[in-house]
């Protein structure tokens, strides 16, 4: 797919820097709620704004930093380096926590921003969950991948953003369908809701900085193909979850059903409405960009005839002037001739060999 083919949509603002924004806003808020106002009641309430712990919000918040940063890496060494130090404390914070989680041990690491009260009661308070660190550590190498060269059409920062966006949707999926066991896929370990947003969005993020090429530069595109991939995407994704959604809150309490397993359903036929667009997206842009190239092909052809009209055309008229000129020197010596004949004082007897 080449430039002129894969435009990228002109945005008043980046993809990238309005969602991490949002995701550095969230967690700085959700630090100054639980840090400086101490509302230890209100961060209690499962699934709700406080279960994202305190170190889960430090850590999206140097990740939505490093989003914002990283889009203007290549113009600016500043931005480059701001965004190495924010993503790198991400994934330390985010590789220690999983340590933490393996290993059983406690690193102290968890409790640095929990009010005293509270850590008092529990040394891992504010622990992130495995699917929050997980999320955080993806997201973090992604964009440390970034400048990797790409291998044929995907780049690994694309694939780790995408397995990103799924660890959190999945949780999401749960909780719009009210199934616990999507958002508690790991063993005491619940991936809360506002963790699971932040990191459905810093993936997003990481996914549109790829504005050359690949899956973002498809989808941002102006071809035809991904004009009707993005259109047909957005449906592909409200329309099931919709009605799953609704269908699972008349069944919750029936004894036929269950939230979890309407919910898979749902993410099935998603992931294959979004498989079907994108690859009907793909075909069509590869039919677009054929079409294009013919085009391109027809012109250039047409140019190169044009010139050979231009080439013989000059070249017959170059012998047109050259056979007037031959023309033109045969009628003066013939009049000179007759000139010469009409001045002669003698009669003139003209006569071939043969007498």
């Amino acid at each position: 797919m080449t430039e002129a083919v894969a435009r990228p949509l002109q945005a008043r603002l980046p993809l990238a820097i309005m969602l991490g924004s949002s995701v550095a806003a969230l967690g700085i808020l959700v630090l100054l709620a639980q840090r400086i106002f101490d509302l230890a009641a209100f961060s209690l309430s499962a699934g709700g704004f406080s279960a994202m712990k305190p170190n889960s919000a430090m850590g999206f918040a140097g990740l939505g930093l490093a989003l914002v940063f990283s889009f203007g890496r290549r113009q600016s060494a500043a931005h480059a380096k701001a965004a190495v130090v924010c993503f790198s404390f991400t994934f330390m914070v985010a590789s220690l926590t999983l340590f933490e989680h393996a290993s059983g041990m406690v690193l102290g690491i968890d409790n640095l921003l929990v009010p005293n009260r509270l850590a008092a009661l529990d040394a891992t308070y504010g622990r992130p969950s495995v699917g929050t660190a997980i999320t955080l550590s993806l997201v973090a190498i992604a964009l440390w991948t970034l400048d990797l060269p790409r291998v044929g059409f995907v780049h690994i920062s694309e694939v780790l953003s995408v397995i990103a966006v799924a660890n959190s949707g999945f949780a999401l999926v749960g909780y719009i369908y009210g199934a616990p066991t999507l958002y508690t896929m790991f063993a005491s370990s619940t991936l809360p809701l506002l963790s699971s947003t932040a990191g459905v969005l810093s993936a997003i993020a990481a996914l549109s900085l790829h504005r050359d090429r690949g899956i973002s530069a498809f989808f941002a595109g102006q071809t035809l193909g991904g004009t009707m991939a993005r259109r047909l995407t957005i449906f592909a994704v409200i329309i099931p979850v919709t009605a799953g959604a609704i269908t699972v809150r008349h069944i919750h309490e029936s004894p036929w059903g269950e939230p979890e397993i309407y919910a898979l359903c749902t993410l099935a036929i998603m992931f294959a409405f979004v498989s079907f667009a994108c690859a009907m997206g793909i075909r069509l842009d590869r039919v677009d960009h054929a079409r294009r190239e013919a085009l391109n092909e027809l012109k250039v052809l047409n140019a190169s005839l044009e010139a050979r009209v231009i080439e013989r055309t000059g070249a017959l008229n170059e012998l047109n002037a050259q056979l007037r000129a031959e023309a033109e020197f045969r009628a003066d010596a013939e009049r000179q001739l007759a000139d010469l004949i009409e001045a002669a004082p003698d009669g003139l007897v003209i006569c071939s060999t043969e007498g």
